[in-house]
């Protein structure tokens, strides 16, 4: 392992038990290290769980053409399809993390820091905040990619209502057949999110299609 990587990996030793990167099974885990430079990053583990694995490997395109693959192998993947979409989107200038390094299925980033939108008591702005998830959309789109499963749980609020989109394995290319179809779905999952908790007035569906229609060009 690199000596970047190593050195996340004891910063992850150090601290507390790392924390689950949203909910349910076989998400990643995250904890804060430190490079040997005193740098504080991001360190991701990809954990795709054993039973989770045959359900999980029929819906993400790292491993669409990959019939035989172990849990651990999937694993792996996801963290270099994070890596490489995360490099896509840093050098396009969207609000992601900094891609720093990935080793096996660990990836490390620069630490943003930041609230997960769904755990933020109240936003002083919620339709400014929602506007701005859907510029980052948008300039990911025009970088050639699409979350893909974007919702409230990988939005991070930073100070001064800011955003930063994190959890990228599952990305499309937007030329993938399905694209536009991901895209919809990130749009209306964020836009109900925001009309539900704090009655935003806008209309999912209507917003997606209008997206589309400027996103299209």
């Amino acid at each position: 392992m690199p000596r970047f990587l190593r050195a996340g990996a004891e910063g992850c030793s150090r601290g507390a038990q790392p924390e689950p990167c949203g909910g349910g099974e076989g998400v990643p885990r995250c904890t804060v290290g430190v490079t040997p430079g005193g740098r504080l990053v991001a360190v991701k583990v990809h954990r795709v769980g054993r039973t989770s694995f045959r359900g999980t490997r029929r819906v993400r395109v790292y491993v669409a053409d990959k019939r035989h693959t172990s849990w651990l192998y999937q694993s792996r993947l996801a963290a270099r399809s994070e890596f490489e979409a995360l490099n896509i989107l840093w050098k396009a200038g969207v609000a992601v993390p900094e891609p720093l390094d990935w080793n096996r299925h660990v990836v490390v980033t620069g630490y943003v820091e930041g609230v997960e939108l769904s755990e933020v008591p109240e936003l002083e702005d919620p339709k400014g905040v929602l506007d701005r998830v859907l510029v980052e959309v948008e300039k990911a789109f025009k970088a050639g990619v699409v979350h893909g499963d974007l919702s409230e749980y990988n939005v991070l609020v930073t100070e001064g209502e800011g955003v930063v989109l994190i959890d990228w394995p599952q990305w499309f290319s937007s030329t993938h057949p399905q694209a536009e179809l991901y895209l919809r779905r990130d749009v209306e999952n964020v836009a109900s999110f925001f009309r539900r908790k704090y009655g935003v007035e806008v209309d999912p569906e209507a917003l997606a299609e209008e997206f589309l229609r400027r996103v299209r060009g």
